[in-house]
């Protein structure tokens, strides 16, 4: 499944992040390892690698009920079981919610683990959030744009650098592409989810 080409990306970014740009790997300012002494980090700031990239999808389901499927993240896992997804407290998904995420990208022999935060929800058009700590540090945005009543767009926007060594040497080693992998693999699930419901 090809990854469909957006144009330009629109800029609506989430506080404290740049806009998106499209189809750039950009290393960010150095970043600390921890454990070490404060004099020892200085001579080991690294700059870890960095995704700039946009996966998309046309699906034949209303923008409003993609939108609260993906919102849904506790019960991804039954229709991508590669992605356990949990809320960090009680309740539902909702602008605020902590969610905790591991992922175990196809043919990859480790899992990665990350915390994100719901930062704004527009319902039926769009889910932006931040990667907050593990091994992603970044942003990202699902967007749901309507091209019929009953057919969208699917996007998922994401800006990210590796936070931790083993997440590093996997972005040296499948970096866009990887990513691009497990996206793709989510869309054509969630595009396989809706026909199964409609069915």
């Amino acid at each position: 499944m090809a990854v469909r080409p957006l144009g330009n990306m629109p800029e609506r970014p989430c506080a404290g992040y740049p806009a998106f740009r499209r189809g750039t790997k950009q290393a960010p300012q150095g970043i600390v390892l921890s454990g070490l002494s404060s004099k020892g980090s200085d001579r080991l700031k690294r700059t870890m690698p960095r995704l700039d990239t946009v996966d998309s999808l046309e699906i034949d389901a209303p923008a409003e009920a993609l939108f609260a499927i993906i919102l849904d993240y506790p019960r991804m896992r039954e229709w991508y079981p590669r992605y356990v997804i949990d809320v960090i407290g009680e309740g539902p998904v909702q602008e605020g919610s902590r969610l905790r995420h591991e992922l175990a990208a196809p043919g990859a022999p480790i899992k990665s683990r990350f915390t994100r935060t719901i930062v704004t929800l527009d319902p039926g058009r769009s889910i932006e959030e931040t990667y907050d700590d593990g091994d992603l540090i970044g942003r990202g945005r699902w967007e749901f744009e309507p091209i019929t009543e009953s057919r969208t767009r699917v996007s998922f926007y994401c800006q990210v650098r590796s936070n931790r060594m083993l997440m590093h040497l996997g972005f040296l080693l499948g970096g866009e592409r990887g990513h691009n992998m497990v996206y793709q693999e989510i869309l054509a699930a969630l595009q396989a989810h809706v026909s199964r419901k409609a069915a």
